[in-house]
């Protein structure tokens, strides 16, 4: 994906780095972009094991920088269901 590619870029960058990472994290949690909540009665929803693997990777990053990622642990919570 061209997305994560340049966000990858931008996650070693001292002022949008800690943003990059959370939107990195955003497109491995929910790569189809689906609404979580209102889809999953009509289709599976589901989030591959290495997008959840990846998504962790990136949150202790996120930890290393100072950042709180209580939601966004929370949101890998529901993720995996």
């Amino acid at each position: 994906m061209k997305a994560l590619r340049e966000l990858n870029h931008a996650r070693f960058d001292n002022f949008y780095g800690a943003s990059a990472i959370q939107n990195m994290i955003e497109i491995y949690l929910n790569p189809s972009n689906d609404l979580m909540f209102s889809s999953i009665n009509e289709s599976p929803f589901a989030t591959t094991q290495d997008n959840i693997d990846s998504a962790r990777d990136l949150v202790e990053e996120l930890k290393t920088k100072g950042t709180d990622t209580s939601i966004i642990e929370c949101q890998i919570l529901v993720a995996t269901k």
